[in-house]
């Protein structure tokens, strides 16, 4: 499990107002190195109730480096890595307006949202604020300091893989059904993230099912990333041919269609939880099938 956690503090309203900067880099899912930067904004202007959030003034940053002064030292984290933010949203945001005041090219990298995250692993809570979730999980940390709040984010990914045993990043984004951003010279692509849906609630467009199609009355489950369609529209085209989808292998599940991204490490020798899951259950006797996109396309 390999990825990186970053966070800004930012000195007003305006989006490339760095001043401070925190990284976490965690490699085979632990941490191997903490960082922060106090970092001087081009324009040393900082805004009251910025101060009051995170307690940085003018003053702290009197003698710091500029953005583009320390880049050298940021990148290496950034390139060629998986970026996770708490509200990933404002951190890359901040990440490309203070790259772009600087007319620095944007780091090679993908990226995608802890709080996002959290919502799907748990649902159901109050509130998804940073020190919020970090209470519920037990983290402890100091809230809107740049490093603890990438530990903070980076031990949420942590303990969300754990929970669902989840063996790496890549799993987790396609369990979780995650379109990742990406970053790459001057290029951007927001990262998307679909609603949770449970497949016992997805109910049949309609009831004249073909007493002899294969799904009818089987229940299917999906691991990794499909080609062809997402997901849920998946679950939903079982379910309309008299089938059921389940989130989850059980003693129940008659085919696991594997998403060609599984398939791929699949044959390399890397197995997803709900592959390892089947062929427990092969063991002991059930008949449950695995089945490529493709094959569930042609049956379907």
């Amino acid at each position: 499990m390999n990825f990186v956690a970053i966070d800004f503090e930012t000195a007003n309203e305006k989006r490339n107002s760095v001043c401070a900067l925190g990284i976490v880099l965690v490699n085979n899912g632990d941490i191997v190195e903490k960082r922060s930067w106090l970092i001087k904004p081009l324009e040393v202007r900082f805004a009251p109730i910025n101060i009051f959030i995170h307690g940085i003034t003018a003053e702290d940053v009197k003698f710091a480096p500029k953005f583009n002064e320390i880049w050298s030292e940021i990148s290496p984290y950034l390139e060629n890595n998986i970026i996770v933010a708490h509200n990933a949203g404002f951190d890359i945001s901040v990440l490309r307006e203070i790259l772009s005041t600087y007319r620095i090219p944007f780091p090679k990298s993908k990226y995608f949202c802890s709080l996002k995250t959290a919502k799907k692993i748990w649902p159901g809570l109050f509130s998804y604020r940073l020190n919020d979730i970090a209470d519920h999980l037990a983290i402890d940390f100091i809230h809107h300091k740049a490093e603890d709040d990438a530990y903070a984010c980076c031990e949420i990914i942590k303990k969300a893989c754990e929970k669902n045993q989840y063996s790496s990043i890549n799993e987790l984004i396609s369990e979780l059904n995650f379109k990742v951003g990406e970053l790459s010279d001057s290029h951007y692509s927001p990262a998307k993230y679909t609603e949770n849906i449970r497949s016992k609630d997805v109910k049949p467009e309609n009831f004249d099912f073909n007493n002899d199609h294969p799904f009818l009355n089987k229940h299917l489950t999906f691991t990794g990333k499909l080609e062809s369609m997402q997901r849920k529209e998946a679950i939903q085209k079982v379910v309309n041919v008299g089938g059921y989808g389940s989130d989850n292998v059980t003693e129940e599940t008659r085919y696991l269609v594997v998403g060609e991204l599984d398939y791929r490490t699949l044959k390399d020798g890397n197995k997803s939880n709900k592959i390892k899951r089947a062929e427990q259950l092969l063991v002991k006797g059930q008949k449950i099938e695995m089945i490529t996109e493709m094959d569930f396309l042609k049956m379907l």
